[in-house]
C-alpha cells in the first residue's frame, strides 16, 4: 500500500493494486476491491473486513487508514510504521513459539510416557495389566494415574498457552 500511495495512486486506487496482487492479498481484501469497485467507500469497506476478521493486525490497519483518510496525513509514512509493528510482532510470535516448544513437547512426552510404560509393562508381564485391572488398589493406582497424567497434561498447557498468548 505505501509503495502505492508514494507512487502518487489515492487511497482507492492503492488498495485496488494492493488486491489485484495474489501473492500480497488474501480473498478477504479481494471482496473489499469488488465492493470498492462498484462505489462503496473505502473506509467502510475497511471496517467491515478488520471485523469480519476479527485480529488485532487488521485492526491496526483499519486504523491507519480511516486516520489517515480523516485527517488528510501521510498514509505512506504510516503504513510503514503499521508494517514495521506488524513485522516486529510477527518476529515475536515465532520466537515466543521457539522459546515454548520444548514446554510443549515435554508436556507431550509426560503424558503419553506413563502410557506407554504401562502398554509396554503388560506386553511384556500380562499379570501387571491384570492386577493393575482386577485388584481394589490397582485399580486406585490405574485411575489415581490417569487423573494426575490428565492434570499434568492441563497444567502444562495452561502455562504454554498464557505465554503463546
Amino acid at each position: 500500500m505505501s509503495r502505492a500511495l508514494r507512487s502518487g495512486s489515492t487511497l482507492h486506487t492503492a488498495l485496488l493494486r494492493v488486491a489485484a496482487d495474489p501473492s500480497v492479498a488474501g480473498v478477504p481484501l479481494q471482496r473489499v476491491a469488488d465492493r470498492v469497485r462498484t462505489g462503496s467507500a473505502v473506509e467502510a469497506e475497511i471496517d467491515r473486513w478488520a471485523a469480519d476478521l476479527d485480529h488485532p493486525d487488521a485492526d491496526l490497519v483499519r486504523a491507519v487508514i480511516n486516520t489517515g483518510a480523516a485527517t488528510g496525513s501521510a498514509l505512506a509514512a504510516s503504513f510503514d510504521r503499521a508494517a514495521a509493528s506488524l513485522q516486529e510482532r510477527a518476529d515475536l510470535q515465532r520466537e515466543i513459539a521457539a522459546l515454548t516448544a520444548q514446554a510443549r513437547a515435554s508436556a507431550l512426552l509426560l503424558t503419553v510416557a506413563p502410557v506407554v510404560f504401562l502398554g509396554l509393562m503388560a506386553s511384556l508381564d500380562p499379570a501387571v495389566l491384570a492386577t493393575a485391572i482386577t485388584t481394589s488398589g490397582g485399580r486406585v493406582a490405574l485411575v489415581g494415574g490417569v487423573l494426575l497424567d490428565l492434570a499434568g497434561w492441563v497444567w502444562m498447557r495452561r502455562l504454554t498457552a498464557a505465554v503463546d498468548s
